[in-house]
């Protein structure tokens, strides 16, 4: 075999072996999850007067699903976080979060996105950090969407 053939046949092979098929950017993810969480909390109302003290046990399992493609992005997560208090047993709860969004691009530069949650809570210093207030143990809901538009009018500039 000559050198021209024997390179012909290399280009011929590599040529069947590299032929990538046709690329699609598309994702899709399915993401289980647990966590466990033991905790020891000196006072659990913050209280002066009374205070109660306890070990609180917390598990979450959860979920989480995305699906994302050229022009949608979709998303949901749930999780539900059974908490258990060892002599305080009054204060034990199921604690759920439900969170869920959408982008759809209708063209390179303009897209629409909503995204919406739902949280039942039940920890009486959830709101510690946020408001300084130490709530009681009574099962709080929220709910918490929001609606936005984005247009890329040239490479720096956007308006939302």
């Amino acid at each position: 075999m000559t050198n021209g053939k024997y390179c012909y046949f290399i280009v011929i092979a590599l040529s069947f072996i590299l032929v990538v098929p046709s690329v699609r950017a598309d994702e899709f993810r399915l993401v289980p999850s647990i966590a466990a969480r033991e905790e020891y909390n000196s006072n659990i109302f913050l209280s002066t007067v009374d205070q109660k003290r306890d070990f609180v046990t917390t598990l979450s399992p959860g979920i989480e699903i995305v699906k994302r493609d050229e022009r949608l992005d979709t998303g949901a997560q749930i999780r539900v976080d059974r908490v258990e208090y060892t002599d305080n047993r009054d204060l034990n709860a199921t604690d759920q979060t439900y969170k869920g969004n959408i982008r759809y691009r209708f063209t390179p530069n303009f897209s629409f996105a909503a995204n919406a949650g739902y949280l039942v809570d039940s920890q009486p210093d959830r709101d510690l950090q946020t408001t300084g207030l130490v709530m009681s143990a009574l099962q709080r809901e929220r709910v918490n969407t929001s609606l936005s538009t984005d247009y890329q009018i040239t490479e720096i500039t956007a308006l939302s």
